[in-house]
């Protein structure tokens, strides 16, 4: 009986290990094993909620970039509608300043002329007299010499 009574009392022996096991070292350690467990949940939930963030950081960055994208595009078309816009000016102006000067070259030139017909005038004038002096000199008939002298002043 002597392997029996060993077998018992380490049956017993072991009941009462697992006893004081079940009401000394289970509670600690399944406490330590669901707070361990609730901070893995809790580290989940904080890499979920982090991803999620990341999407949404992710999201606002490429709504940012388009819309910068679409602001420099707005801004490169004001600018080519500002560099036509001056530039059509640039074109009416110098038209206009065109016109100023062939308007005064033709002021310039319209007196000029008018001065160069003067002078002309002036000139054939005097050659005309000169002429019906010499032609004076000569005749002696009266008659011809004024009719002559009336068409050459008409002429004039």
């Amino acid at each position: 009986m002597n392997i029996n009574a060993t077998i018992f009392g380490q049956a017993i022996a072991f009941v009462l290990f697992v006893a004081f096991c079940m009401k000394y070292i289970w509670p600690p350690i399944m406490a330590a094993i669901e707070k361990r467990q609730k901070e893995i949940a809790e580290e989940f939930a904080s890499v979920e909620r982090a991803k999620k963030d990341l999407q949404r950081a992710n999201a606002d960055a490429i709504e940012k970039v388009n819309k910068a994208i679409n602001q420099a595009l707005l801004i490169t078309e004001q600018a080519n509608q500002s560099r036509l816009q001056i530039l059509h000016e640039a074109k009416i102006e110098a038209e206009a300043e065109r016109m100023r000067i062939i308007a005064q070259a033709q002021s310039i030139i319209t007196v000029e002329l008018l001065r160069v017909r003067e002078e002309l005038h002036k000139k054939v004038s005097m050659l005309v007299l000169t002429g019906v002096n010499k032609i004076i000199e000569r005749s002696m008939d009266e008659t011809i010499d004024s009719d002559i002298i009336d068409k050459l002043i008409s002429k004039l």
